[in-house]
């Protein structure tokens, strides 16, 4: 059923590391056993945002993307600006944000990846080959483990 390609390490600094094993399916598969949450499914959320910069993604995960950006972008001086002419508090929440706005882009990045490779299977091949997406944990059946 399932092809173990690959293992990864996954941990901070030594502390908890734990070793997932990569597995490789066709898109048809992927679907039924995402859809059923039989695996569990991480995106490179790096990659993820750099395939925004493309014109692989649809339009409508790019705008959103574009408009986060400006508002990340304009954050910052924002801030800066209300802390220096406002009220400092205010000024310092909101450059307080402008470090969240951007983490919070790269996870909504790996989101719309992952929701665009369960409506394109091309999408969903290319993702796989370019090591963007990786299906991490499959739920094996009990028998199964113990043989």
């Amino acid at each position: 059923m399932n092809n173990v390609i690959g293992k990864i390490l996954v941990g901070a600094g030594g502390l908890s590391v734990r070793q997932w094993e990569i597995y490789q399916m066709d898109y048809e598969e992927f679907l039924a056993n995402y859809n059923s949450r039989q695996i569990k499914v991480n995106v490179n959320k790096y990659d993820a945002k750099r395939l925004l910069s493309t014109n692989i993604l649809p339009k409508r995960y790019v705008v959103v993307d574009i408009i986060w950006s400006w508002i990340w972008l304009l954050a910052l001086p924002t801030g800066i600006s209300v802390m220096i002419w406002g009220n400092f508090w205010i000024g310092a929440i909101i450059c307080f944000l402008f470090f969240f706005i951007h983490e919070a882009q790269r996870r909504s990045a790996a989101k719309y990846v992952l929701e665009f490779a369960q409506e394109n299977k091309d999408f969903y091949n290319f993702a796989i080959d370019k090591n963007i997406i990786h299906i991490v944990n499959v739920e094996i059946d009990h028998e199964n483990k113990k043989e």
